[in-house]
């Protein structure tokens, strides 16, 4: 399948079938952080940027032969709100399969746009995000297309609280020395209280990072950090649960997964229920072969292309 992966078994979302709707890393932004890599078409054109019905076509097949996921996420290695078919993906998702819920993954620059909140109003979960509240700090570490600002993220954090009726999950993520500091921290509290955000999940640096000076904060800095929201949850490495479902095809599913992003044996794993060591087997063999590399981040061996 060229769209579906997963499903990825995790603490928040469950089991989650997660659903790539742009070529690989096409982006409004270039961020530093992105375990995706570097952003190789930087754009805000909202369009078909993959066919729609094919999309829909993987779904129905995905789920005749499976067990029903609890989420549906539209994510993957790009901004899913640049594509213009993804109401028409969720109104299929929300006619035809009322029980499993759809959340999307979102960086929250396009969400501004009427157009956008119209289409993706009848998810069930909006996981946005909102790094930096000071320009400069906006600037260097989602490093966004010229006409990008701090303001037009808030602008569309504040459009979509107001306008969409389902839960939402506001992501942070943060790099020591960049956006941890009390000035920035107290501005992005100051914008979460102001909103009426509820939820808040911050993160940190998990696996290799588009750029080499992103650097993980210690328990220690990420629990100073969270005590400046009212209800944030820290997300850290070791909250997925194990899979209990084999892909019938192991080597497809690995490099399927490898593809969108770095993940260690014990990633694959726990997602696609199957041994430490046959992971390990597999992914040795590509990496002999040239096909995909491994980096070590935090002491802990990624795999990836």
């Amino acid at each position: 399948m060229k769209h579906i992966f997963g499903p990825v078994v995790s603490r928040r979302l469950k089991r989650s079938l997660g659903v790539d709707l742009v070529p690989f890393k096409t982006c409004t932004l270039d961020c530093a952080y992105c375990e995706c890599g570097l952003t190789d078409n930087q754009t805000v054109e909202i369009k078909e940027w993959v066919p729609t019905d094919e999309v829909i076509a993987e779904l129905k097949d995905w789920l005749c032969a499976n067990e029903p996921p609890d989420y549906i996420t539209l994510a993957g290695s790009g901004e899913p709100t640049l594509h213009s078919g993804i109401g028409v993906i969720i109104d299929f998702i929300k006619d035809n399969y009322p029980a499993i819920k759809v959340a999307i993954l979102t960086n929250t620059t396009l969400c501004h746009l009427d157009e956008v909140i119209n289409r993706i109003k009848r998810a069930d979960l909006i996981l946005p995000s909102l790094d930096a509240v000071s320009e400069d700090v906006f600037q260097k570490i989602n490093r966004p297309l010229p006409d990008m600002s701090a303001a037009l993220v808030i602008e569309g954090l504040s459009k979509l609280v107001n306008n969409f009726t389902g839960e939402i999950w506001l992501e942070i993520f943060l790099s020591e020395g960049i956006n941890d500091t009390d000035e920035e921290l107290f501005k992005l509290s100051k914008v979460v209280s102001d909103l009426g955000i509820k939820t808040v999940n911050i993160n940190s640096l998990d696996r290799p990072a588009a750029l080499p000076w992103v650097k993980l904060l210690s328990p220690q800095q990420l629990a100073r950090a969270a005590s400046w929201f009212d209800n944030a949850i820290i997300i850290t490495r070791g909250q997925s649960s194990a899979c209990t479902l084999r892909p019938a095809d192991l080597t497809g599913a690995i490099i399927s997964s490898l593809r969108r992003r770095p993940q260690t044996a014990e990633d694959l794993s726990s997602s696609l229920g199957v041994d430490v060591a046959e992971i390990t087997s597999i992914t040795e063999k590509f990496i002999a072969s040239g096909h995909i590399h491994k980096e070590i981040v935090n002491n802990l061996i990624f795999y990836g292309f």
